[in-house]
């Protein structure tokens, strides 16, 4: 097959060499003397050599002198240029990824600009979003849910809270003097420590600055202890050591205190309701002036294991304190009935449900 050479038509075109033209033949004459170069009578000077030239076609050749062979069309060598081109370069479109140079460059323009616009969009937004907000929020609470908290009113007014952390076992003191809540105070001296999430109690007698605070410890043996607000250097009471240890409650119920007026008594005394861990009943706590803690006589019905106890001390209308003075404990019984029992100058009357509970109507 010929190869054809798509350059060709810009070439000169070489014309193909042409043979000689063949001399004519010397007709040989018989007649004639044969006429000899240089020789015979006649000539003294030697002549022409007369010689009889034959007659050859003219084969162009078909390689070159390096071997390359040479097509009829193309006098040059495969893979050349002719000499005039042989500087020249092809003018072909250049291509990336497959699409023309400039349509690429002008998508990625496209693409740099929208997330330049995208950015700023953003970022003013985002800017706004965050001036929105509060530049300082709120740090989280220190303490974990539940917690037992407990609080007492003197009589200015002032209020003082007591809560325990979760996850330390330390009691924190709060105290709103004139109206302002103080940075909280960790009460220190406590011995032994309290149990972990304990139940626990406060009080606080009228004109006194004394607090009195009643935990368990981690055998469910009750412990009191007491101080101020101001200080958290607390003191331990005499209560575990005049019971003899002998104050058990039962595990995860609540108990509750209260000061109490006593006739003829110096000062006040203090009453703590708790539910007896071997007995399940409420049990009656006393602490009189100038005596010891000792375990009551008064005893109310079975208590739910877990149940809470509150207590509310109503002090006489005409301030004589002594007379007319009423107390009222509220607890669960274990048909988990709320049951409140009045008390009226130290005589309890007969405990009454306040509330059926039911399935439709629980407690």
């Amino acid at each position: 097959m010929w190869k054809v050479d798509p350059f060709s038509r810009f070439k000169p075109q070489a014309e193909e060499p042409t043979p000689p033209e063949a001399p004519n033949p010397v007709e040989y004459q018989p007649s004639l003397p044969e006429v000899v170069p240089g020789g015979g009578a006649h000539h003294e000077q030697p002549g022409l050599e007369v010689v009889n030239a034959g007659y050859n076609v003219y084969n162009p050749p078909t390689t070159s002198d390096s071997g390359t062979a040479i097509t009829p069309e193309s006098p040059f060598e495969i893979g050349k240029l002719p000499p005039e081109y042989e500087a020249a370069t092809i003018n072909r479109p250049h291509r990336i990824c497959g699409i023309k140079r400039w349509i690429f460059l002008t998508l990625v323009g496209i693409v740099l600009v929208a997330a330049i616009v995208g950015g700023v969009v953003g970022g003013v937004l985002g800017s706004r979003k965050s001036s929105s907000r509060p530049s300082n929020p709120p740090s989280p609470t220190q303490t974990t849910f539940p917690i037992n908290i407990a609080a007492v009113e003197n009589s200015d007014g002032d209020i003082t809270l007591v809560r325990q952390d979760n996850n330390t076992q330390l009691f924190y003191i709060h105290a709103m003097v004139g109206g302002k809540w103080g940075s909280p105070i960790t009460i220190e001296g406590l011995n032994p420590p309290p149990s972990t999430n304990t139940s626990f109690a406060m009080l606080q007698a009228p004109n006194s600055t004394t607090i009195q605070i009643f935990y368990t410890a981690e055998n469910n043996t009750m412990f009191d202890a007491s101080g101020t607000t101001d200080n958290g250097n607390w003191t331990m009471g005499r209560l575990a050591s005049d019971t003899r240890y002998g104050v058990l409650v039962s595990p995860q119920s609540g108990f509750a205190a209260t000061p109490w007026i006593v006739e003829n008594a110096e000062g006040y005394s203090f009453r703590v309701y708790y539910v007896d861990r071997t007995t399940q009943s409420v049990q009656e706590l006393a602490l009189d002036s100038g005596d010891s803690w000792t375990i009551t006589d008064v005893r109310f019905s079975t208590a739910s294991s877990k149940g809470k106890v509150a207590v509310a001390w109503v002090q006489a209308s005409n301030f004589s304190y002594t007379d007319n003075q009423a107390l009222h404990v509220f607890y669960q019984d274990n048909r988990a009935n709320l049951v409140h029992v009045p008390g009226y100058n130290g005589v309890w009357n007969f405990s009454q449900n306040c509330k059926e509970s039911t399935s439709e109507n629980p407690i």
